[in-house]
């Protein structure tokens, strides 16, 4: 980019060999806006539709995970270390105090990954990002505080 005297900025170059320039409030040609505009939404979305499958796919983990924890009665070295689990006094009132916390949190995950991704790919509703984002928080705060207090009650002596 070079800058001229007047506080331009001639940054392309058009057809014709003439500078492009870009002005403090925009560019000149509205079709070259509207394309950067464009191309700057479009990786947003992608960032975003990225973020909505990690966000379905931990869901579907951790609800899968959950059920398995409680079918099989043991628990995973994921949620605890091996340290954490040979100390563990009771280790049925674990899985029982904590597979149900897993699975809802993974079921909102799920919910909110996959509700994402269909926003990003049709609706384009940006508050429901806002929305999305808060409930996938606030379950991964709500199992961590369980997780905290099945520590405490399970693990501690």
């Amino acid at each position: 980019r070079h800058y001229k005297g007047n506080g331009e900025c001639v940054s392309m170059r058009s057809s014709r060999g003439e500078p492009e320039s870009v002005l403090s409030g925009g560019l000149r040609d509205p079709s070259l806006l509207f394309i950067m505009e464009e191309k700057r939404e479009a990786s947003g979305m992608d960032l975003l539709m990225m973020f909505d499958v990690m966000m379905l796919c931990l869901g579907v983990y951790m609800t899968v995970a959950a059920f398995v924890m409680k079918k099989s009665g043991r628990i995973r070295a994921v949620i605890l270390t091996e340290q954490e689990i040979a100390v563990c006094r009771d280790k049925n009132g674990f899985i029982a105090y904590m597979y149900w916390r897993e699975a809802v949190a993974g079921g909102v995950l799920i919910l909110a990954g996959a509700s994402g991704f269909i926003n990003d790919l049709f609706f384009h509703a940006r508050p429901w990002d806002m929305v999305k984002m808060a409930s996938a928080l606030a379950a991964f705060l709500w199992f961590w505080c369980g997780m905290s207090a099945a520590r405490e009650r399970f693990l501690k002596k």
